[in-house]
């Protein structure tokens, strides 16, 4: 059986010792979300289906959920709880159906990338929605409950007809 690994280490010189016992990847603290996504989904490739994703379901998509990384602790968040995130210069706030709220230090299209085999979609380049949350739509914005979030002009064809699964004429 093979092992594959990844460093994730305050000591840059061992990096070479690292890689000479196969390790898949060398991360150095502090290493940003987008670094370590990076690492995990080239060890998710060698692996194939046996590691756990930074993203995960079982057995069904109702179960799926991620970790993201809210101050200093990873907090495992059900796909179905996401109601929408919102950009936030360095950070996404994510916003949940129970009425919480957080902030991840990630970027709007890395959070995009994570959930991108969900119903999530990008409506306007500050915003992620639910699909599943949407009450009411329409060329100007998206309806969430009584939230409304505005869409993109170059997000509404890309986004909500094509995902939208019926329309009523």
């Amino acid at each position: 059986m093979m092992v594959n690994f990844a460093f994730v280490t305050a000591y840059r010189e061992y990096a070479v010792d690292g890689f000479e016992l196969d390790a898949v990847d060398y991360l150095v603290k502090p290493v940003s979300f987008e670094r370590f996504l990076k690492a995990v989904t080239k060890l998710n490739k060698l692996v194939g289906d046996e590691a756990p994703a930074a993203t995960s379901t079982l057995g069904s998509p109702a179960d799926a959920f991620v970790y993201l990384k809210v101050d200093r602790d990873m907090k495992k968040i059900f796909v179905n709880d996401i109601v929408y995130m919102e950009s936030w210069k360095d950070y996404v706030k994510v916003f949940l159906t129970a009425g919480k709220s957080f902030l991840v230090k990630a970027s709007i299209s890395t959070m995009e990338n994570l959930f991108s085999d969900h119903k999530l979609i990008r409506i306007h380049r500050s915003y992620i929605i639910s699909l599943d949350k949407i009450s009411c739509y329409n060329r100007l914005f998206v309806q969430l409950g009584t939230t409304e979030i505005p869409i993109g002009r170059l997000y509404y064809k890309t986004s909500i007809e094509e995902m939208v699964p019926y329309r009523i004429l």
